[in-house]
């Protein structure tokens, strides 16, 4: 991305900031298991919450970036060029490679992926000049992503009347 600001440059890198990019990575994941709860069981595999997706596809998607995000954090780390990825062809081979699995599976994955996600948070170098580029970048995949599929899955509840 030649020539074009990416959202983790020119960052206020103060332990302020710092602290407020963490609030907003665990406010992001609070709404969003929150927008979960109380979606029937039998709702859970119910397709168009996003797009042909299920609750149950988004559980598994979710587990999927969040894991991807480490990725980017590593990068960030080493200080590594910020590179585009093929997403939507990454989501079609994720969704394909998780066909048959339970909503259950899929939650439990989510919530394990997210741990993950979070222990590499909690053991990389905490300064903010390290820590806010790399949240930054790791927040397309995460707190970004969650807030993205949280308005989806209100807007599919409203619709439904769940």
């Amino acid at each position: 991305m030649t020539g074009q600001t990416m959202p983790w440059e020119n960052l206020d890198i103060s332990e302020k900031a710092a602290i407020a990019a963490l609030a907003r990575l665990d406010a992001s994941w609070a709404t969003l298991v929150s927008t979960l709860a109380g979606i029937p069981e039998d709702r859970l595999d119910e397709p168009g919450v996003c797009g042909d997706w299920s609750i149950s596809d988004l559980l598994g998607h979710i587990a999927f970036w969040d894991r991807y995000s480490l990725d980017r954090g590593r990068d960030s780390l080493e200080n590594r060029a910020f590179e585009s990825v093929p997403w939507e062809e990454m989501n079609d081979r994720d969704i394909a490679a998780r066909s048959g699995r339970s909503a259950a599976e899929n939650r439990a994955d989510m919530e394990s992926a997210h741990r993950e996600m979070l222990a590499f948070v909690a053991a990389a170098p905490q300064d903010p000049g390290t820590l806010l580029p790399m949240l930054k970048r790791m927040g397309m995949d995460t707190d970004e992503h969650y807030d993205e599929h949280a308005a989806e899955i209100r807007a599919w509840r409203e619709q439904q009347g769940i």
